[in-house]
């Protein structure tokens, strides 16, 4: 027996829209992308609701965004290599000072927090 389901979707929010707003489906598992603007929007949390509705039924799920207005910047320390120790391919040796040196190759290791937000990356330029 072969049988495949018909839906729409249809959301009425400013700041979300969903793709695709139709499809077919036989079986398969159809990919359903929400796309959100916080553009505009006060700091806060905000709720969709995003209706679906098929020749198998009708459903509803909800979309929840939280907008943090922060402007201070994320704390970004590095770890290694501590300042004034000398490294030798990576290896920690020993104190000599107030200036680190590294011979040979090392990883360098972050940490960055922020108090409102998740730190998404952290990009480290040489040169």
């Amino acid at each position: 027996m072969c049988w495949s389901i018909t839906y729409t979707l249809h959301e009425n929010c400013s700041w979300a829209e969903v793709h695709p707003t139709s499809g077919f489906s036989s079986g398969e598992k159809d990919k359903i992308k929400v796309d959100i603007d916080t553009t505009g929007l006060r700091e806060g949390s905000y709720s969709c609701p995003i209706w679906i509705k098929s020749n198998s039924g009708d459903g509803l799920f909800t979309v929840t965004v939280k907008v943090a207005d922060d402007h201070t910047p994320p704390t970004v320390s590095i770890v290694k290599p501590k300042r004034g120790w000398l490294y030798v391919n990576g290896k920690e040796l020993m104190k000599i000072g107030f200036v680190t040196v590294v011979l040979g190759e090392i990883t360098v290791e972050v940490e960055a927090e922020d108090d409102k937000t998740e730190v998404e990356k952290v990009e480290i330029y040489v040169g």
